[in-house]
C-alpha cells in the first residue's frame, strides 16, 4: 500500500514538472475553501520550490551515478593497461596495485552512496511539507472568517456605544448622570475603536498572506468564501478505529521511521487525540447554540417591547448588540469545530497537524 501511495505522489510531482504552472499567469480574485488545496499545489511558491528540490535531488543522484560510472570506466582502462605490465619493480607494482585498489574501493563506495539515496524518503518528506503548508492556508482561511465575524460584531457594538455616549451627555446636562458615567462610556467607545482598528489591520495582513501564499501581488483584494459547516451527521459516521488502521498505513512519520515503536505509539496517540478534539469542539458548539436560542428569544421579546413603547431605543439596540455578540460566538464555535474536523481529515491522510501551525 505504501509503494502504491508513493507511486501516486511520484506521478503528481512528475506531472508538476512536465506541465508548467500556467495558473500563475492568472490572478486569483476569489477563493472558496474547496479550492485551497488545488490552488496551493499549483501556485504556492514554497510548494513549487519543494517540488523543484525533489527534481534537483533526482538530477544530483543521476549525475553523481553517471560521473562515478565514467571514473570507474577510466579506472578499468588504467587497470587493464597496468595489468599488461610496465617493467616496474615488484615494490612499485605492489604500491600501484594498492593505490588502484584503494581508488576502486572509494569509487564503489561513492556509487553505493548515490544509489542508496532514497527517492522514496525524499518524496515523503516533500509531500508532508507541502500538505502542512496547505493545512496552514486552511487555518488562515478559517481565521480570516473568524476575524471578519468578530469585526462586524465590534462595529455593531461601536454604533450602540456612540449613541450611549450621546445620550449620557444629554443626561449629564440635565443632571441625571455624572461626569464619571460619561467618561466610562467614552472609554468604552475608545476601546471599541482601538479593537476595530487592530482587527482591520489583522484582516489586511491576512489578505496579504493569502496573496503571498498564492504567488501573486500582495495587494490583490481576494473575495474569501464561507467556512464549511460540519454537521452532526458527518461526525456520527466516523469510525475512529477503522480510520486509524487506514491512516496508520498512510502516516508520513511511520513511513520515514517504520521500525520505531515510539513513532507508532505517538501517531496512535495523536490520531485518537485529534478525534477527541472533534468531540470536545462539538460539545462546545452545542453550548453556544443553546445560548444562541436564549439570546434569540430575548431579542424577539425586546423587539416586541420596543414596538409597544416599553423600552427605549438605546435599550432596544443594546439587546440587539447582545444578540449579535452571541451570534458571533456561535459562528466562531462553528469555525473551531470545522477546524477540528479538518485536523482529523488530515490525520486520516497520514498527517498529524495542530491548530498552532503558522501560515506559510
Amino acid at each position: 500500500m505504501r509503494i502504491k501511495q508513493i507511486s501516486v505522489i511520484l506521478m503528481i510531482l512528475i506531472l508538476g514538472f512536465v506541465f508548467p504552472f500556467s495558473a500563475l499567469a492568472e490572478t486569483v480574485n476569489s477563493i472558496d475553501f474547496s479550492d485551497i488545496e488545488k490552488q496551493m499545489s499549483a501556485r504556492n511558491p514554497l510548494i513549487i520550490k519543494n517540488n523543484n528540490s525533489y527534481d534537483d535531488v533526482i538530477k544530483a543522484k543521476e549525475n553523481g551515478m553517471a560521473g562515478i560510472d565514467i571514473l570507474l570506466n577510466q579506472w578499468s582502462l588504467v587497470n587493464t593497461a597496468y595489468g599488461a605490465g610496465d617493467a616496474t619493480s615488484l615494490k612499485d607494482q605492489a604500491a600501484i596495485r594498492y593505490l588502484l585498489d584503494i581508488q576502486k574501493a572509494a569509487l564503489d563506495q561513492q556509487k553505493s552512496t548515490y544509489s542508496g539515496m532514497s527517492n522514496m524518503n525524499t518524496l515523503i518528506t516533500i509531500e508532508k511539507g507541502n500538505n502542512t503548508i496547505i493545512w496552514s492556508m486552511e487555518m488562515l482561511y478559517i481565521s480570516y472568517n473568524s476575524v471578519s465575524c468578530k469585526l462586524n460584531d465590534l462595529i455593531v457594538k461601536k454604533t450602540v456605544a456612540e449613541k450611549q455616549v450621546q445620550i449620557f451627555k444629554l443626561q449629564k446636562e440635565m443632571g441625571m448622570v455624572t461626569d464619571l458615567t460619561v467618561s466610562d462610556a467614552e472609554n468604552t467607545l475608545l476601546g471599541l475603536e482601538s479593537s476595530i482598528q487592530d482587527l482591520t489591520e489583522s484582516k489586511k495582513s491576512m489578505m496579504q498572506q493569502f496573496n503571498v501564499n498564492l504567488g501573486q501581488e500582495y495587494d490583490v483584494d481576494i473575495s474569501i468564501g464561507e467556512v464549511p459547516v460540519i454537521t452532526a451527521v458527518q461526525i456520527s459516521k466516523i469510525n475512529v478505529n477503522e480510520d486509524y488502521l487506514i491512516a496508520k498505513g498512510k502516516s508520513y512519520d511511520l513511513m520515514l521511521d517504520s521500525n520505531s515503536s515510539d513513532a507508532q505509539r505517538k501517531f496512535k496517540s495523536n490520531f485518537y487525540r485529534t478525534y477527541q478534539t472533534i468531540i470536545d469542539k462539538q460539545k462546545a458548539l452545542l453550548v453556544e447554540q443553546s445560548r444562541m436560542a436564549t439570546a434569540e428569544s430575548k431579542w424577539k421579546i425586546a423587539q416586541l417591547k420596543y414596538k409597544l413603547g416599553l423600552i427605549s431605543q438605546i435599550q432596544y439596540e443594546a439587546e440587539g448588540s447582545n444578540y449579535m455578540s452571541q451570534k458571533t460566538s456561535t459562528k466562531i464555535a462553528q469555525y473551531t469545530f470545522t477546524q477540528a474536523y479538518r485536523q482529523y481529515e488530515w490525520a486520516k491522510r497520514g498527517l498529524i497537524v495542530n491548530s498552532n501551525t503558522s501560515s506559510m
